[in-house]
């Protein structure tokens, strides 16, 4: 693409911006339209961004689909907690988080180490593509807000916990 090495540095750190801007809109959108609602947007989208990548031509064009791969883990990783919290006990969800958020290490390495197997940008684009939709319907089929009989958790109120955030 004849990147420059400022154009190469953003485009890899593209899929961090949504996470940026997402974080504390994500967790706000969840209390008002549920977890799994607004995470299956963030996977939605994040498919076609991780599997076209490889026909993006310029730049711009790589830096949209690198930031929609990351919106998945944007929607995701605010609410983590509650949805976890929602299927484990106090006392189990310290292990259930450090299980999550080991599976973005787990997959980053994955990827790095079968790299090189792949004959093509393409080949190797199209492979992720199709474990995200994979993933993708698995989160639409099988994941619940919450257990059945589980109360509802109270919406949080952001304003108040932004304030405390930016006085910290």
């Amino acid at each position: 693409l004849g990147l420059t090495s400022s154009q190469y540095y953003m485009a890899c750190l593209a899929p961090m911006l949504p996470a940026v801007v997402l974080g504390i809109i994500g967790g706000a959108l969840a209390d008002r339209f549920g977890t799994k609602n607004v995470v299956t947007v963030g996977v939605i989208l994040c498919v076609p961004g991780i599997w076209f990548r490889y026909m993006a031509e310029n730049f711009i064009t790589l830096f949209i689909l690198c930031m929609m791969s990351g919106l998945s883990a944007a929607l995701m990783s605010p609410n983590a907690a509650k949805i976890l919290g929602a299927w484990f006990s106090p006392k189990q969800l310290g292990f259930a988080m450090g299980l999550y958020f080991s599976g973005a290490t787990v997959g980053s390495t994955l990827a790095v180490a079968t790299t090189a197997l792949f004959p093509s940008q393409k080949a190797a684009y199209t492979t992720a593509g199709i474990v995200a939709l994979i993933s993708a319907i698995t989160w639409i089929a099988f994941v619940r807000n919450k257990p059945k009989g589980a109360p509802d958790v109270p919406p949080e109120p952001i304003l108040k916990y932004m304030k405390v955030a930016a006085r910290s």
